[in-house]
């Protein structure tokens, strides 16, 4: 019985350790990584998990670009590598805007971003319009306009309660149209757009005020609103309102005043007794 114990103990011992010598390495856990956000950009893999060792490209918007030909993030142990920023390109500008009628002051081959070109008139012409004009990323603004003076206008009239919808320049050429707009709750009468001829503007509109009608009118007159309940109301004019006696009290104007209508800020209110 000794003798087959010391037999089968070295075998076992040589079997253990035979299995522990052949032992795979234990797994190694991945990082995963989320999508990256990119200023001025994008991952063209947006949406999808990436595992450790991944790389993803980076989109640039447009008129933005990457810094030193780099491409892409890689997906490490600490998650993305530093992902790259993508910076505004600055494009640049050859040949202003030709005006006819005007001459360029101090011209020059090229212009950088930013840079800006003054515009002269040749007389007898006037100019209209902004006299520079901006280099915008490699596209000029909008170059003004050199014309005969004779019929210009001046800045559109002023209105009460309103304004134009377009900034004000000092001289319009003729044929120039700008449009109006009112204040809230004042309503626009006429024509909202007027226009330049010979000098002239067109009739501008008038913003027709609205009707206030508030507690302590109602209270005067004994009166509510007969289908609302707020206690202040705004009617523009030519629009009615609907009145009725509060409680306990009667009619002392006609049925007929109970319907009134705003007329440029004015309305003839029922009365009740």
């Amino acid at each position: 019985m000794l003798l087959l114990t010391t037999v089968i103990l070295p075998l076992w011992l040589s079997s253990a350790h035979g299995q522990k010598k052949g032992w795979s390495p234990t797994p190694k856990c991945l990082r995963q990584c989320f999508f990256p956000w990119v200023e001025n950009g994008h991952s063209a893999s947006s949406g999808q998990i990436h595992q450790e060792g991944d790389s993803v490209q980076i989109v640039c918007d447009t008129g933005y670009s990457l810094p030193n030909n780099q491409r892409g993030i890689t997906c490490t142990e600490s998650g993305w590598s530093l992902p790259p920023k993508c910076s505004r390109v600055h494009v640049s500008c050859v040949n202003p805007p030709s005006v006819k009628n005007a001459a360029l002051q101090n011209p020059k081959p090229r212009y950088q971003s930013g840079e800006t070109v003054r515009y002269e008139c040749l007389k007898p012409y006037d100019l209209f319009g902004d006299v520079e004009v901006t280099c915008l990323n490699g596209t000029w603004t909008k170059p003004p306009q050199c014309k005969d003076s004779q019929g210009k206008c001046g800045p559109p009239p002023p209105i009460d309660n309103g304004d134009i919808t377009s900034f004000p320049l000092p001289v319009y050429p003729p044929g120039s149209t700008v449009e109006y707009q009112c204040q809230s709750y004042y309503e626009l009468d006429g024509n909202r757009t007027v226009i330049c001829r010979n000098g002239e503007w067109s009739e501008p509109p008038k913003c027709l005020e609205a009707c206030v009608i508030s507690e302590e009118i109602m209270k005067i007159h004994n009166i509510e609103l007969r289908w609302r309940q707020e206690k202040k109301l705004y009617s523009k004019t030519n629009e009615s309102v609907e009145f009725q006696c509060k409680h306990g009290y009667r009619r002392v104007t006609p049925a007929h005043t109970f319907r009134a209508t705003c007329r440029e800020g004015q309305m003839a209110y029922p009365t009740c007794g």
